[in-house]
């Protein structure tokens, strides 16, 4: 009886230390110590938890890097427009000149209608800071960026500023009259909230009529073009800049207020970051394997794995033996 009970003894401590020698090579090939959650339950939930918010924290700094990638679109897209209203203004202050002739004056309004296509081609490929006219126009534009792991983490970029301004830049250098005679042109009359667009003949009605226009008044009168550049006439030259000088002034008020968005993003950008790049060692420190105490506990459990053996096989012959003598008596 005590002999069985030794032999069961001997075989439990062979099936643990198999069990360690299992566990370390485990651990040592996937260099994990976490394998599976019996293993350290506690340790194995917390670290899952942190596997998950480095995880989410990874998804928000890509996401953020998307957010500055478009915000610097935007600033590079402002910086070309400005750059171009910048030369139609020296092209209106050469024009203004008396001593041109009218063929000169040609000339120059030829020279501002091709940078006036450069402009209205910049609004309608703007595409990431506007609907398309598929869509409606008069949409809210304002986008909302990822900044954080929490579902609250968000910073919102109001795009409506851009879209008007660049808008009212189109109407005035063109004019309701010559948007409405361009057929690609004419779907931007749909911004104005009435499509089809009505001929430029036709009354505005009074919800749409802007303040000091009196009833009666015709698309065409209300939208006029204030880029016609003519030194006899005064009040061309200074619409003309008046138009420049506003869009460009409310351009480059969008241009440093997405500068600034580009500055939180990259600050948002550093602080996540930073984040996950504590939560993953704080996950390392739970999850991973010590390879050098591992191999030595590997090591000391083949030993013992293969002395308990040993003994196993002892005790069973002798036991044997035993059996044998009693046999023969």
């Amino acid at each position: 009886m005590l002999s069985t009970i030794h032999n069961s003894m001997l075989a439990s401590r062979v099936s643990d230390f198999t069990k360690k020698t299992n566990q370390a090579m485990d651990r040592i090939s996937s260099g994990s110590k976490l394998n599976t959650s019996w293993e350290n339950p506690a340790a194995f939930s917390v670290a899952e938890t942190y596997r998950t918010e480095v995880n989410t924290a990874r998804s928000v700094a890509s996401s953020l890097q998307d957010a500055i990638n478009i915000v610097r679109i935007g600033e590079d897209g402002i910086r070309s427009i400005v750059d171009v209203l910048q030369d139609m203004r020296e092209v209106v202050v050469q024009a203004a000149n008396g001593t041109n002739t009218q063929e000169n004056l040609g000339f120059y309004q030829k020279q501002l209608d091709t940078m006036k296509g450069v402009l209205f081609q910049a609004y309608i490929t703007a595409k990431n800071f506007r609907v398309s006219f598929e869509g409606d126009e008069t949409a809210d534009r304002v986008l909302n960026f990822m900044v954080g792991t929490n579902p609250g983490d968000t910073m919102a970029v109001d795009y409506n500023p851009l879209r008007d301004t660049m808008k009212a830049l189109v109407m005035e250098a063109y004019g309701y009259k010559a948007l409405y005679e361009d057929p690609q042109a004419k779907l931007f009359l749909g911004t104005l909230g009435v499509y089809p667009p009505p001929p430029p003949s036709m009354p505005v009605p009074p919800s749409m009529l802007q303040p000091g226009f009196p009833l009666g008044t015709t698309f065409d009168q209300m939208y006029p073009n204030k880029l016609l550049i003519n030194p006899s006439t005064p009040e061309n030259v200074s619409a003309a800049f008046a138009t420049l000088d506003k869009a460009k002034g409310g351009l480059l008020q969008q241009e440093t207020y997405l500068g600034t968005v580009s500055q939180r993003l990259e600050l948002h950008l550093t602080i996540v970051q930073k984040f996950e790049a504590s939560v993953a060692t704080a996950e390392s420190s739970l999850r991973d394997a010590d390879l050098a105490v591992e191999s030595t506990n590997l090591t000391k459990a083949q030993v013992l794995q293969s002395a308990s053996q040993a003994m196993l096989v002892q005790a069973n012959a002798r036991l044997s033996q035993v059996l044998e003598l009693i046999r023969q008596n």
